[in-house]
């Protein structure tokens, strides 16, 4: 086992070293070449930043103008969530009868997608590929990831802190409730690996745009929402609240940066430049079609 991490933390080691290496190596030859990849890399960096402050501007923005259907919706959700306590034991039992070595197994594969420190890793991983091979689309999947992950899971934090759940292995039965406690027993509503799992498909899931993908990363989602339920740790409400948390702000983030996005290429489709040479003022016009 001890042989196998090794081998594992030095694959994981010798791809960042290529990630890094790589670009370096494509402009070893211009030294200005290298200066000015590196200015432009801090540069989108600096962008980056903006970006999540702005996304953070327009969500509140967004969640302190709610209108007439977004009550509805988040209503609907309350409702559905409240209605699922109502299935809290049997499903419970029914995954306690159903535990087998391959479900062991299966299962294990969720709980590992809904870890969050992967998750965070993942994010990492695609921000930093995508600044260093200058693909903004990988780039900023990886950002908005981030911050799914960041605002979703600050939502279930509050929400776990506050309710005080008690969690199924405890055999207190699935209405009680220890309001205001921090303790890992008492912090079960809703699920945090859950809420991870469900961001990461939806941010993933809207980006790539693809039927067979989202059928995938969503069924990924599922199979942790499962495992914690599997595995006694939670109840069935935990998953469906904590579904419908990371659903929900993961597209939402896709969405206010394709908004932002169209924004800009509009106001890049027509533009006005003064200039002036030896005829004196020029005023130059550009359109994209």
């Amino acid at each position: 086992m001890k042989k196998n991490k090794k081998c594992i933390c030095f694959l994981n080691t010798s791809i960042l070293v290529l990630i890094w290496v790589l670009p370096l190596h494509a402009q070893n030859n211009n030294s200005d070449s290298t200066d000015s990849y590196f200015d432009s890399r801090i540069k989108e960096v600096g962008n980056q930043i903006n970006y999540s402050i702005d996304d953070g501007a327009r969500l509140f923005n967004r969640v302190a103008g709610f209108d007439k259907t977004d009550w509805i919706y988040t209503t609907a959700f309350l409702l559905g969530t409240a209605a699922s306590f109502s299935l809290d034991t049997d499903i419970r039992d029914l995954a306690a009868r159903n535990q087998n070595s391959t479900m062991n197994a299966i299962t294990e594969i969720g709980e590992k997608y809904g870890n969050g420190v992967y998750a965070v890793l993942l994010s990492a991983g695609l921000f930093t590929t995508g600044l260093l091979f200058e693909n903004q689309k990988v780039e900023n999947t990886g950002r908005i990831l981030f911050e799914g992950l960041l605002v979703s899971g600050a939502l279930v934090q509050v929400i776990k802190i506050v309710s005080g759940r008690s969690r199924p292995f405890l055999n207190e039965g699935p209405f009680m409730f220890n309001f205001f406690e921090t303790d890992f027993d008492h912090t079960s509503f809703p699920s945090g690996h859950t809420v991870v799992a469900f961001t990461t498909s939806s941010v993933l899931a809207a980006t790539i745009k693809n039927t067979y993908a989202s059928i995938a990363l969503y069924s990924l989602a599922g199979l942790t929402a499962y495992q914690r339920i599997y595995s006694n740790n939670h109840w069935f409400s935990d998953t469906v609240l904590a579904a419908i948390i990371g659903t929900v702000v993961g597209n939402a983030l896709v969405k206010i940066n394709e908004d932002r996005a169209n924004e800009e290429d509009s106001k890049n489709k027509f533009s006005i430049q003064p200039s002036f040479n030896q005829f004196g003022l020029q005023i130059n016009f550009s359109m994209k079609l």
